[in-house]
């Protein structure tokens, strides 16, 4: 993890070399997670990703993605009815809050704890989670103030609403299975993934 100048967190591409023999293991959740999203992508023969030219060069088009949409991808029971491929995060300039890192391993925990997963799919899930390219934008005091009021106005957690301000902050597309956060980013003229 490498902190930036303008106080992004960026994850590590590289992962560690045992990480990456779990991940290319044909016997683990993370080969067969992949293994479906790459076959999604022969299917529909992906199109290529929105992106507009300034002076040049191409720039990606922000998406803040919330705890919801990446978990659908992450648990191997859950369809992915809005969501898109995993190579696609590669497309886009995806963008969180420090926040997403918290609500994602709690979320692992819980099912491990429920029995949804087993303490070695847990493993394998955070591993493919810390592989996806997320940059990850620390709050400030003065946001919180904004966060804060935004969901007192539209009846959201805190940590949805810093979903729906990063948005609106960042002027980004906001992907979300949360249907309570997706109706309160239309009413605010966010863009919906």
């Amino acid at each position: 993890m490498v902190k930036n100048s303008s106080s992004r967190i960026v994850v590590d591409p590289l992962p560690n070399l045992s990480l990456l023999n779990e991940l290319l293991n044909p016997n683990g959740i993370c080969y067969r997670i992949l293994l479906k999203k790459f076959e999604t992508i022969k299917r529909k023969k992906s199109q290529s990703s929105p992106s507009f030219q300034r002076g040049g060069n191409i720039d990606l088009l922000k998406v803040v993605i919330d705890a919801s949409f990446l978990l659908s991808f992450l648990f191997p029971d859950e369809e992915n009815k809005s969501s898109k491929n995993l190579s696609d995060f590669n497309n886009y300039q995806c963008l969180s809050t420090h926040l997403i890192d918290f609500e994602v391993l709690n979320a692992l925990q819980s099912s491990v704890r429920r029995k949804r997963i087993s303490e070695k799919e847990r493993k394998q899930i955070e591993i493919l989670y810390f592989q996806i390219p997320l940059t990850k934008i620390s709050l400030k005091p003065s946001d919180f103030y904004h966060i804060s009021a935004l969901g007192s106005k539209c009846q959201l957690s805190i940590y949805d609403t810093s979903y729906l301000y990063l948005a609106q902050r960042e002027e980004a597309i906001l992907a979300s299975n949360d249907k309570h956060l997706a109706k309160e980013a239309s009413k605010l003229k966010i863009a919906l993934w």
